[in-house]
């Protein structure tokens, strides 16, 4: 099974996803090398991740098939071999279907959505599933039950005012399916915890709490309330070593808020700040720690990786009853749910939203701030835990247990591998939509830009610099690759004009023609060719 996989999350350095979708993206890869059943997996990345996602799995087994190449390459690809299946992890809604149109092809498509709350999205992601060519052997995969709620009915809020708007009657005809995001629960296992703390550098008799995410009140969590329910947990339990570690990355400056808060409750020194926690080392703060804790209230969360984290370390949850964590902690059993509330009062800061968009997150925060987590119960439930030590226990157990039979990675695979077979069985729409107008066309809307239209009747020879790269005194350029150029085209090109002058006519030919061209245009812009003079 060819499966096509955009790939988003990466720093452009070339780096570590340091994001959830990011990390959510190359877990993804990694487990369906592993765990997949089919033969073959094309992954296709922007040129800047394509080398990272290459180093990634360069360790994983030969078997099966795995072709990491970069956006540019899509249809060279396709023309190779047809894909059965379309998977993309990164949440586009566009260029999948723009794409299967522009080919004529009938695969399914299937997108794995992340975030669904900034204000840009209700044109590119909400209007173009409604008004795109959106089949019914499609799906939208919603990680968790919150999520494809609010989907349905962000579809229909869009769909309900554009069609009074255009008196249109767009619709959105594919599925939403629930798959949860998945965690490696080898990685991610209960762990001697003495040894990671003399490892990470924290007290060994320490009750720890642990925050791992984004240090961001903006798209995140307000951590400030959690800071004044240790400071009272402080008092009630003075007899007791007590620590809250806050650890991730610090998109937007909020350590310092953080640190300048916990100094002025005073509790500066039970509070342990780590803003550059290096992703790839997070499991080992999660089996160091005895009680994980999040009070998300930013509708930007939609399902929460590191509960399930948490979870398969071994560790109980204390998370607020809020989007895709009621669908992961089992109250009681897992870790705690504590209840939150909310209230309409937000028509002014969806009025904003335009003028913030997604730089801005500004209606996301101010949204946030109207969302109340119980902090007495949320007291309530830690002390529970730092009282009883047997209930912690049996928590730890159960977590395990459920991340295993739930979460872990093969299991997730199988959902998406019975999701594709039963995909792949529906009969392709009889009449889909092509939204062609989406598609540019460049040179339509830009030729007069060049002093020249060149015609296919043009004679072109090679320069010297053309015999120094056909004989091997020269090198291509590294970074071509990007612009969907192959090798072989080159040497074709040169190759046919070693004996003298040809028209460019007679060098493309046949159903290859258009990439050929764009390799002619390319040699003569670095010189390789050139037009002879009529």
């Amino acid at each position: 099974m060819a499966l096509f996989f955009p790939l988003h999350g990466f720093e452009k350095s070339g780096g570590q996803p340091v994001v959830g979708a990011g990390v959510a993206a190359a877990d993804f890869a990694l487990a369906l090398v592993r765990h997949g059943r089919a033969s073959e997996y094309q992954l296709f990345a922007p040129p800047y991740a394509a080398g990272t996602l290459r180093r990634l799995l360069a360790s994983e087994p030969a078997s099966p098939r795995v072709e990491v190449r970069a956006y540019g390459a899509t249809l060279a690809a396709f023309r190779e071999r047809r894909w059965r299946v379309w998977h993309d992890v990164a949440g586009d809604a566009s260029r999948p279907f723009l794409l299967r149109a522009a080919l004529g092809a009938d695969y399914p498509v299937t997108v794995t959505h992340h975030t669904i709350s900034y204000q840009p999205q209700l044109h590119s992601l909400f209007l173009g599933l409604l008004a795109g060519d959106v089949r019914r052997q499609d799906s939208i995969v919603c990680t968790s039950s919150a999520a494809r709620s609010a989907i349905e009915k962000l579809l229909g809020q869009v769909a309900e005012r554009f069609n009074r708007a255009h008196r249109t009657r767009l619709a959105f005809r594919g599925r939403l399916d629930l798959i949860p995001l998945g965690v490696d629960a080898e990685l991610f296992r209960p762990r001697e915890k003495r040894a990671l703390r003399a490892r990470l550098g924290l007290p060994p008799r320490a009750f720890i709490f642990l925050w791992v995410g984004r240090l961001s009140a903006v798209d995140k969590a307000d951590l400030l309330p959690l800071l004044r329910v240790f400071r009272e947990l402080l008092r009630d339990n003075r007899g007791k070593e007590l620590l809250l570690v806050l650890a991730g990355t610090d998109r937007f400056h909020d350590s310092a808020n953080l640190r300048h808060y916990a100094k002025l409750l005073g509790v500066s020194s039970r509070v342990r700040i780590i803003p550059d926690l290096d992703p790839a080392r997070r499991h080992f703060v999660h089996g160091a720690a005895d009680v994980f804790v999040s009070p998300a209230d930013n509708v930007q969360e939609t399902f929460g990786l590191t509960p399930i984290e948490a979870m398969a370390s071994g560790v109980p949850q204390v998370v607020s009853d809020w989007d895709g964590y009621r669908d992961t902690v089992l109250h009681g059993e897992t870790g705690f749910l504590v209840p939150t509330r909310w209230m309409r009062c937000d028509r002014e800061i969806s009025s904003a939203s335009v003028a913030s968009g997604v730089e801005g997150l500004l209606d996301q925060f101010a949204a946030a701030q109207s969302v109340a987590v119980d902090l007495a119960q949320l007291k309530r439930s830690l002390q529970a835990l730092i009282d009883s030590p047997s209930l912690g226990a049996r928590m730890a157990a159960s977590s395990r247990r459920r991340a295993v039979a739930e979460y872990s990675w093969p299991v997730v695979v199988r959902r998406y591998e019975e999701l594709w077979r039963e995909l792949c069985r529906i009969p392709p729409s009889p009449r889909p939509r092509r939204p062609l107008h989406s598609m540019p066309d460049l040179f339509g809307a830009f030729a007069h830009y060049a002093s020249e239209e060149l015609s296919t009747r043009a004679a072109l020879r090679l320069t010297q610099a053309g015999r120094d790269l056909l004989e091997g005194r020269e090198a291509l350029p590294s970074y071509y690759e990007g612009a969907s150029f192959e090798q072989d085209h080159f040497a074709e090109l040169l190759s046919s004009l070693e004996q003298g002058p040809a028209r460019i006519r007679e060098l493309a030919k046949g159903a290859t023609r258009e990439p050929l061209l764009r390799h002619v245009m390319w040699l003569l812009k670095y010189g390789f060719l050139e037009v002879e003079e009529r």
